[in-house]
């Protein structure tokens, strides 16, 4: 596999895309190789064909399995008594073949690796470039529970109330807790105008209850920025979408000739993106072009280095804090992580979400697609986040109390510390 780490190239137009998110309710508005390598790539080589049809798919199961004959029997047989004895309507052969993929994917037992019908793949491709109906949140698992990991600002989601890890109990009625995360996904999104209903259950809080979160057309704008009158510069990034490297430059561009007295980036509720968006940056607030941003180990423990390269040095001599907390996760991460390592940027907030695995997004000749989780990120230090999160140099928490009087404590914190003398 292909890793376009560094392309320009649009990515509805890649066809094979590195990236450090979860399943995006941008999703919902749009989870093997172990010891079975050989048996992903034969299937890989068969979803290529748009012709393939499903028994073309289980003639392939005596090489794949070796030619052990009981092993394709059963698969056979099931088959067999689906199509002569279940009693409603058999899906056509296409959507059996599907099924069939992403339960070889699910069988990996990754909430972030996942199998998508050409479908559900170009909703996937056009959830990344920015615009997408559904409720604006993202969902991932947590300790085995299906949780919302960060709701976009404004969103439906936002707006009903949801928050960092409240844990979804069911969608619709449905238990989620024998839902894959596709499922669930599924589950979730749905047109503009219409409603979902989720069972939550949130932190320091015993009793569940239900919202119902109205879908939208869900515009996200990847980065904010704004100068305040203390000469403190302001940059949110959302989202490490398709447009959030330019939208970064431009913030930085806006900035720099009113010469900040300091820089807050506030990835709170990002819940991550594309991994080469994160690096670009990154890599602003570090001095050398060799400082590493982040690192990346696979499976056969080989590792490969991001460094900050040419986008080095364009914010070096300013002061910056970081705001972070539960909803930031993944390429937020990275950042967070790379600048506290490099000591570039007080941390501040709560500690972030602990995603620190790098999914592969590879495009099939069918239009199928395979998301896979091919490696874990390290900070520049060796450090691995995954499940951990990182703490911030500062902690400073955000309560209900702080949302209902309209306050953002974290972000007067981080104004605070960078106009002391």
């Amino acid at each position: 596999m292909i890793e376009e780490l560094h392309s320009t190239i649009p990515p509805a137009n890649r066809r094979n895309r590195s990236t450090s998110f979860t399943i995006l309710l941008v999703l919902v508005g749009a989870s093997i190789f172990l010891s079975l390598g050989y048996i992903i790539g034969v299937w890989m080589t068969v979803s290529t064909s748009s012709q393939t049809t499903f028994d073309d798919f289980v003639s392939a199961f005596p090489d794949v399995l070796n030619g052990t004959p009981t092993d394709y029997a059963t698969f056979e047989d099931v088959l067999t008594s689906i199509r002569s004895r279940f009693v409603f309507d058999v899906p056509k052969d296409r959507d059996l073949y599907y099924g069939a993929l992403a339960g070889i994917v699910a069988s990996l037992q990754d909430p972030y690796s996942a199998f998508f019908n050409p479908e559900i793949t170009d909703e996937f491709n056009t959830e990344l470039e920015g615009e997408f109906d559904g409720i604006g949140a993202e969902i991932g698992f947590k300790d085995g529970q299906l949780v919302v990991i960060a709701p976009l600002q404004d969103s439906p989601a936002s707006l009903a109330g949801l928050r960092p890890n409240d844990a979804i109990l069911t969608i619709d009625g449905v238990d989620s807790a024998v839902l894959t995360l596709p499922e669930a996904v599924s589950k979730i999104r749905g047109p503009k105008g219409t409603t979902v209903t989720l069972d939550i259950l949130r932190e320091n809080n015993g009793t569940p209850f239900s919202v119902s979160v109205e879908r939208d057309t869900i515009n996200i704008e990847s980065v904010t920025w704004e100068m305040g009158e203390n000469g403190i510069g302001y940059i949110q990034i959302t989202n490490f979408d398709a447009n959030a490297e330019s939208g970064f430059d431009n913030a930085v561009r806006s900035l720099i000739v009113q010469d900040p007295r300091g820089i807050i980036l506030d990835v709170r509720d990002n819940p991550g993106g594309f991994l080469d968006a994160s690096v670009h940056i990154a890599a602003a607030f570090l001095p050398s072009a060799d400082d590493v941003v982040v690192v990346e180990r696979f499976r056969n423990k080989e590792e490969k280095q991001y460094q900050a390269g040419d986008q080095a040095g364009m914010l070096t001599d300013i002061p910056v804090v970081v705001l972070v907390n539960g909803g930031s996760a993944s390429a937020s991460e990275i950042v967070a992580g790379a600048l506290k390592d490099h000591e570039r940027a007080t941390i501040l907030g709560e500690t972030t979400f602990g995603k620190g695995t790098v999914q592969d997004l590879e495009e099939f000749g069918d239009g199928s697609s395979l998301k896979l989780t091919i490696a874990e990120w390290l900070t520049p230090d060796g450090n691995s986040i995954d499940a951990h999160g990182i703490e911030p140099g500062v902690t400073v928490e955000f309560t209900q109390e702080d949302r209902d009087a309209e306050r953002d404590p974290q972000r007067d914190s981080a104004e605070e510390l960078l106009l002391q003398p």
